[in-house]
């Protein structure tokens, strides 16, 4: 029978006495759940309204009584005629839930009735309680109500009354307004356990502490409350080290306990009540290591199909012993995961690692669909779903490397490489490699430990450590030929020449592609030899071959269509952008760009995206489409850190601080990449940071602070040394010497440029060595020898021209112009610059445009023809003004009227 509390009213009536109160006393420390309160009293019925009925749910603990008891205080004076508490015992554990039947008699007794009065059947009792309590303004509080079966006859038949229910169940009630409980927010749970605690935070320890504490709980108002009690308790215990030990407790739940409330208590209530298959469950779950898990990875811990699963799920979230937090994803309380966890322990040894080997297998096959002969040929699930489960993926990992199975580690370290590549962390990824080498390692699994050290060589690749890559790479290469693996063998060429490349090594890196291309066609693999050959286009476009990288993706991307791989396909196609793009073809370039950027993302390769967005944000940079180049930096930079990339942040900080530089904002493009260098550092991606520098450098020295700029690609310098990239060395000599110039002394500029190009030319690059020639012959003009500074353009020339970069050679012909008319060859100048300008227009450069237009019209104004030389500085001056290049527009508007005989004192 119902528990009913009785107020007698002091004043003297007949017999039988009307009870008309018997709330419970408010909670005294009641805390928050604001909203809820307020959905429950402002749907409280008024005069004439029909009957109202609030449910609360929500798992045991989370404060169903105290919300519906304080709620109903604040309810009371509206309900004149009766204002009733009923306990329902669905969880007393001492009795079994209340009779509905016995329930009505206690209420009608209550509120008059004698008992030689009251039905003896159940519907008797309804008919005599509706009728009792129509009219009537009753405040009804059923707590602990099991079902709807419970609950139903019990409601009174009041129009204008209010019934709030709690449940650890949810009701389906015809009518009722439902209301699930969530945890307490960490803020209303600090005031909650100060309060209780009477321990006002003093500074900031005692509120991480505090804060602490709360979420060790789970946000558990039952689990706050026994904590914050027993500290109560204890006035002189210290507030951190009292939480730090709970933190340290082998036993969590077993701290809160306080006399004969405690959260295991409440749990086992509901556990016990679970039938035998669900009871085996719900311990089951406890043996889950991930965050989250679906109906697929429940059944296979259960042993079971997923549609029993599901149905099994519905009856523990519908309990709230689980939670599901999105539709399909359940997860377990922390507090509820270590009783789950508690429970397990006590089943069969047997039993739990069968399950466990069960869930992951199930993982396994998610990371990966394999062919049994052959676990690196593994088709990777999708994106989405590998994404859904990352999670899961790295618990299962941290499992195995603490416990177990060894196979288990190493496969699913192996399956989830390419993940882990594409999304990061990087950290992570090398973390987990390293445990499975070392592993493999002291099981004597050879094959396994190669694969295992090349993956780690591609995480400390991605991570700019680029020395102990090449390093990995190495040992993995030499234990896949010790065990004859040759598939591992063109793998591990394929990975040292990606590590060879990011050092400058283009040449060298070039080879190792070729031999790896050369083996996987020997063994007949066609994805390996896509890869390879991709990657041999990206060393050769490095080399300044652009025609043949050009021509390398093309025969990548096929390859890559052929078998189906349509992140490989993306990838090449973004690479071709990057070829088209040196070949000075941008408007081909945008397009590919494009086209790989729709494939990611259909394929929610959230990586391959912001690479693509990147690589558009760049030609259309190029495309002097600034504002464009910008908002697709910006975008790339807003994807890189929602995958957590800050490599490709910092990649995507710095080319939206060019952006700002080509916008003549130098002062809003330093800033930027300052930001880039510092997420480099961060990171410790010194290569990146040395890139950073050399970018500062050459923006200090268009702010004109050139002593500043040589100091930054000093420091670029010595920074590119000191990890071993030529190239960065090569480059930032190159500055340096622009640097130098600028500070007027043109012989040290001429040094440092043909020190440049040797070393470009040592390692290969051609684009670099052509570079360096073309601004050698500035500084050669600039010492008085034009000759050697024409010969110096054009043998630039050649070399863009040869390497298919209309944008370089378009470049050196405006040089050498300038050059012949020092020497005075005023009409091959002309015709030099009028090609260049030609060029420029040709693949959209416009500021290379107006910078030839403007030569050309001094050029033409020195032949005498001011009125060509007019139309040229007009041309000129549109283009810069269209730009908005105020620094190109303003000399080339005086050149205007230079040539058209109006003085200007700005002349």
């Amino acid at each position: 029978m119902g528990n009913l509390s009785l107020t007698v009213d002091a004043v003297p009536v007949p017999a039988p006495v009307t009870v008309v109160e018997t709330l419970p006393r408010d909670v005294a420390a009641f805390t928050g759940r604001a909203g809820e309160l307020d959905r429950i009293v402002d749907g409280a019925a008024g005069p004439g309204a029909v009957l109202v009925i609030h449910t609360v749910d929500g798992m045991p603990g989370i404060g169903k009584t105290a919300l519906a008891t304080h709620a109903a205080h604040r309810l009371k004076e509206r309900f004149p005629d009766g204002r009733l508490f009923v306990s329902l015992h669905a969880h007393t554990g001492d009795r079994a839930p209340a009779d509905p039947a016995e329930v009505l008699a206690a209420l009608l007794t209550a509120r008059g009735f004698r008992p030689l009065d009251v039905p003896r059947t159940l519907d008797g009792r309804v008919g005599a309680w509706r009728d009792h309590t129509a009219g009537l303004r009753l405040l009804l509080v059923l707590d602990d109500a099991a079902d709807e079966r419970q609950v139903e006859p019990l409601l009174p038949g009041a129009d204008g009354s209010v019934v709030l229910i709690t449940s650890r169940t949810r009701l389906a009630l015809d009518g009722a307004e439902p209301l699930t409980l969530p945890r307490l927010p960490r803020r209303q749970g600090v005031v909650l356990f100060s309060r209780l605690a009477r321990r006002a935070p003093v500074g900031l320890a005692d509120t991480f502490a505090i804060e602490r504490a709360v979420a060790l709980c789970g946000g558990l108002p039952l689990a706050i409350s026994l904590l914050a009690t027993r500290l109560a308790a204890h006035p002189t215990w210290h507030l951190t080290d009292f939480v730090e030990e709970f933190a340290a407790a082998q036993d969590r739940l077993e701290e809160l306990r306080a006399g004969t409330r405690a959260v295991s208590t409440a749990f086992r209530l509901s556990y016990d009540e679970l039938p035998f298959e669900r009871r085996r469950l719900f311990r089951r779950l406890g043996l889950h290591p991930g965050p989250d898990l679906d109906a697929a990875a429940v059944a296979a811990l259960d042993d079971t199909t997923p549609e029993r699963a599901r149905a099994a799920l519905r009856v523990l979230d519908d309990r709230h012993l689980i939670e599901q937090p999105t539709p399909g994803r359940y997860r377990l309380h922390d507090l509820m995961r270590v009783y789950a966890r508690a429970l397990a322990a006590h089943d069969p040894e047997n039993d739990r690692a069968r399950a466990i080997d069960r869930l992951l297998g199930h993982y396994l096959d998610i990371a990966t669909r394999r062919e049994p002969a052959d676990r690196r040929s593994a088709v990777p699930s999708s994106g989405a779903r590998m994404r859904a489960e990352r999670g899961n993926l790295l618990a299962c990992l941290d499992h195995t490397a603490a416990h177990g199975p060894v196979r288990y580690l190493i496969d699913l370290t192996a399956a989830t490489a390419g993940f882990m590549l594409r999304e990061g962390p990087w950290t992570r990824a090398a973390e987990l490699h390293s445990v499975a080498a070392a592993a493999a390692r002291a099981h004597r699994l050879t094959a396994d430990e190669a694969t295992a050290l090349d993956h780690l060589g591609v995480a400390r690749r991605m991570l700019g450590d680029h020395e102990e890559a090449i390093e990995l790479h190495a040992r993995a290469r030499a234990l896949y030929r010790e065990v004859g693996d040759r598939r591992g063998e063109a793998d591990a060429l394929d990975n040292l020449g990606l590590a060879r490349r990011l050092r400058g090594e283009y040449a060298t890196a070039a080879e190792l592609h070729q031999r790896a291309r050369e083996l996987y066609r020997e063994i007949g693999h066609v994805a390996g030899q896509a890869e390879a050959v991709d990657n041999l286009g990206a060393a050769h476009r490095m080399l300044g071959e652009y025609a043949t990288a050009a021509e390398l993706h093309e025969q990548a991307s096929a390859l890559f269509r052929a078998t189906g791989n349509r992140h490989g396909e993306a990838h090449a196609l973004d690479a071709l952008g990057l070829a088209q793009r040196m070949l000075g073809r941008y408007a081909a370039s945008a397009e590919l760009h494009e086209r790989a950027r729709e494939m990611h993302h259909d394929l929610g390769d959230r990586l391959g995206e912001a690479n693509a967005t990147d690589h558009l944000g760049t030609t259309r940079r190029l495309l002097d489409d600034y504002a464009e180049a910008a908002r697709l930096h910006a975008r790339s930079r807003d994807l890189y850190r929602a995958i957590g990339d800050r490599l490709g942040e910092a990649n995507a900080v710095g080319h939206l601080g060019r952006d700002r530089r080509m916008l003549d904002d130098y002062a809003g493009a330093e800033p930027l990449l300052e930001q880039a260098r510092a997420l480099y550092h961060a990171i410790g991606h010194r290569l990146g940071e040395a890139n950073a520098l050399d970018d500062l450098g050459d923006t200090r020295r268009m702010l004109g602070d050139p002593a500043a700029a040589a100091e930054l690609h000093e420091r670029a310098h010595a920074l590119f040394h000191d990890i071993g990239s030529r190239h960065g060395e090569a480059k930032t000599l190159d500055n340096l010497g622009l640097a130098r110039r600028v500070l007027g002394d043109p012989a040290a500029a001429a040094e440092l440029h043909e020190r440049a190009h040797a070393l470009f030319h040592d390692i290969g690059n051609r684009i670099g060595e052509a570079t360096a020639l073309d601004r050698l012959g500035v500084a050669r003009r600039e010492l008085g020898d034009p000759a050697a500074a024409a010969e110096l353009h054009e043998r630039a020339r050649a070399i863009y021209g040869a390497i298919g970069s209309r944008h370089g050679e378009a470049d050196a012909l405006d040089n050498l112009g300038t050059a012949r008319r020092a020497l005075g060859d005023l009409a091959a100048a002309a015709e030099l610059h009028r090609q260049a300008a030609e060029t420029h227009r040709a693949i959209g450069n416009r500021r290379g445009e107006a910078d030839a237009l403007d030569h050309l019209g001094t050029v033409r104004l020195a032949l005498g023809d001011p009125a060509g030389a007019a139309e040229h500085h007009e041309r000129a001056r549109d283009l810069y003004r269209d730009l908005g290049d105020r620094k190109g527009e303003l000399p080339a508007a005086a050149r205007l009227r230079l040539s058209q005989g109006v003085p200007d004192e700005r002349t």
